[in-house]
């Protein structure tokens, strides 16, 4: 009896402004490897809206989705707005604790329309790129979980995490609309207080379904990522036995990264020439006061993720 092959997915796991889109941009240049961005939001931006791709062009002047969505048309019978409903339910962590407890019928049929859309939607990208590898930088835990537990798809994840009051700065700082850059709405400043209570429940949300994956999952720090970027990848390589070495010449040649088709996400991947910096602002722009405070406050998560107290600038 044949055994149908899964579609394999690497998983970016994380929390807002941590890294995760330049970790995606990179990802993507590993020969065996597609990086389309955060996935999750596929239905909105490409499908019912005309957002930007990363290419330079809107959703429907791309050359990539617009043949997505017509695969999509012929094997499944999609209502997006049925989808998008249904995503946003699953996706939400109170749905996911009262679903372990209680499972009804409309519970199962929801996540079975649910895994059917993800898996074509995932294996459709794969076939038409020809890439062993598709990358998906959604970070929710909860859209991981649900991804692990699909019988069509074969997931691993790298869980990329940043020092908390470099998260919660740059959160403070609010952003103004501008669609071709890849800024959808205005983005309002976030309290960092805010910020702190979502830090806590990503980090318990993700340790969780990581456990599902224990030998397919790798935690990678932004400073190490940035600092040691040749090591890390590496370490993502060896976990995913997975030829790296696109990239390392890339990195090691300090070369910008190309990028194709990512059609949602922060707004970095609107640029041309990006390379890899480390982003450290926050240590000599955050008020002293909000400092200590954020920092009394994450302690059990800066002593976890083994990040410096004190705020000492590091070399570039």
């Amino acid at each position: 009896m044949n055994i149908p092959k899964k579609q394999k997915v690497l998983y970016i796991l994380g929390y807002s402004r941590s890294g995760s889109t330049i970790l995606n941009i990179m990802l993507g240049n590993i020969d065996s490897m597609f990086s389309a961005g955060e996935i999750n939001n596929y239905l909105k931006s490409a499908w019912i809206n005309d957002h930007y791709c990363s290419c330079g062009k809107t959703a429907s002047e791309c050359e990539f989705w617009p043949t997505v969505k017509k695969s999509m048309e012929k094997s499944l019978q999609i209502d997006p707005t049925e989808i998008i409903s249904i995503s946003q339910k699953l996706e939400n962590w109170r749905d996911l604790v009262r679903t372990r407890f209680s499972k009804t019928d409309e519970s199962k049929a929801r996540q079975e329309k649910y895994d059917r859309f993800n898996s074509e939607l995932i294996t459709t990208i794969s076939e038409l790129q020809k890439k062993e590898w598709v990358v998906d930088a959604s970070k929710s835990p909860v859209r991981l979980n649900y991804l692990v537990e699909s019988n069509a798809l074969d997931c691993s994840a790298v869980h990329i995490v940043r020092d908390p009051r470099g998260v919660c700065w740059s959160l403070m700082k609010a952003t103004r609309k501008n669609v071709e850059a890849g800024v959808q709405t205005d983005l309002p400043s976030v309290s960092y207080i805010a910020t702190i209570k979502s830090l806590y429940l990503n980090a318990a949300l993700a340790e969780r379904v990581k456990r599902k994956i224990p030998t397919k999952q790798l935690l990678v720090r932004y400073d190490d990522l940035t600092n040691s970027p040749t090591e890390t990848i590496e370490a993502i390589g060896s976990m995913l036995k997975t030829d790296t070495s696109s990239l390392l010449k890339l990195v090691e040649s300090d070369e910008s990264f190309q990028q194709e088709h990512n059609i949602a996400g922060n707004r970095l991947r609107m640029k041309r020439d990006i390379k890899l910096r480390h982003e450290q602002s926050w240590k000599s722009e955050l008020p002293t006061f909000q400092f200590f405070v954020i920092t009394l406050l994450t302690l059990p998560l800066l002593l976890k993720y083994k990040f410096p107290l004190n705020r000492r600038l590091s070399a570039d």
